[in-house]
Order: C-alpha cells, then structure tokens, then sequence
C-alpha cells in the first residue's frame, strides 16, 4: 500500500501492526477487513487534513493540539 506523505513513520507502522492483526485474527475474511481497515485509515486522515479542527480532544492522553477521530467501522 502506497501511505500519504503526510504520514508519520510511526503511524505508518502503527497502521501496519493493525493490518497484519487483522489477517492474523480475523479469520476467513480478515485480509479483506485488513484492507478496507487500512484504506479507511488513509481516508480519515486525508480528511483531518483538510479539516485540522475536526475530532476531539483528549487532554489526558496528548496535549492540545492533538486530536482523535475514530476510523467508522473499526472501534
């Protein structure tokens, strides 16, 4: 998969321990689940750049200006 350049190696990686999870422990689908996991990770985060004030904040994990949005379909 081809990551935005705007993404942090961290979160590159981050994204990519969620993936090979999921076609570990999804079962029969889960490389499917992986994908669609990881194409709507991308999607978010091309919409936070768009939008840098959307999402939440969350003062007790990360400082402002930091913000958390939740990938739809993927609690």
């Amino acid at each position: 998969m081809t990551w935005p350049e705007e993404f942090a190696p961290q979160a590159i990686r981050d994204v990519e321990e969620a993936v090979d999870w999921l076609v570990d422990n999804g079962g029969p689908g889960g490389p499917h689940v992986a994908r669609r996991m990881a194409l709507a990770t991308v999607e978010a985060a091309r919409r936070a750049v768009e939008r840098p004030l959307t999402g939440h904040m969350r003062p007790e994990l990360l400082p402002a200006p930091f913000r958390f949005w939740a990938v739809r379909g993927y609690p």
